[in-house]
């Protein structure tokens, strides 16, 4: 039996373009990294219904709905305190650098439990140094590990995300609401819970 002459070039293009198909493929996916996640690197020296102290440089204010204020009827924190409540080390993907990339910080939970929250709470509006502002239903982010980053590896954050910022769980599990990068705050000052 004979075969047409273009019957053996065709399938020679085919399996280059087989070829040719895995090699992209495989060059497009993402180096392997270490996996996502958190682990726990100091434990808290601030438990809830601990007084908060007062803060050195305050880099956070706290307004609304909660219940432990130390300066007036709002929270000041500095990065001590911030930290006293736990210190994380975080790994996730990040939209404004390549690859997987580790914040440290203490998670948002445990800085709730810290503020006390009114029990009729229902939103937490974060808010940038320069007026940018994200509105978060507490319903929505109970069980999403978030994290109030103030260093990248473990130097404090760069200017451009100083001196807090919004980390959100890329990549480590499913959850209700897809979050997007618009709810990353950089350079996070304010927090007031509504």
């Amino acid at each position: 039996m004979r075969f047409p002459r273009n019957y053996f070039w065709e399938c020679r293009l085919l399996a280059l373009c087989l070829t040719l198909v895995v090699f992209v493929a495989t060059a497009c996916q993402p180096p392997p990294s270490e996996p996502l996640g958190y682990e726990f690197l100091t434990a808290a020296s601030l438990r809830p219904g601990d007084r908060l102290p007062q803060p050195s440089a305050a880099i956070l204010t706290v307004t609304g709905k909660l219940g432990n204020p130390n300066q007036g009827s709002a929270i000041a924190m500095d990065r001590e305190s911030i930290e006293a409540a736990g210190l994380v080390a975080y790994r996730t993907h990040d939209p404004y650098h390549p690859g997987s990339t580790v914040y440290r910080g203490a998670l948002l939970a445990d800085l709730l439990a810290l503020w006390q929250l009114d029990p009729d709470a229902t939103e937490l509006q974060l808010q940038a140094r320069d007026g940018y502002q994200v509105t978060l239903s507490l319903a929505e982010i109970a069980d999403v590990p978030l994290l109030v980053a103030t260093r990248l590896e473990s130097e404090r954050l760069p200017p451009d995300f100083a001196p807090l910022a919004m980390i959100w769980p890329y990549g480590m599990g499913d959850f209700a609401r897809p979050f997007t990068d618009q709810f990353w705050v950089r350079q996070l000052v304010a927090i007031a819970i509504q």
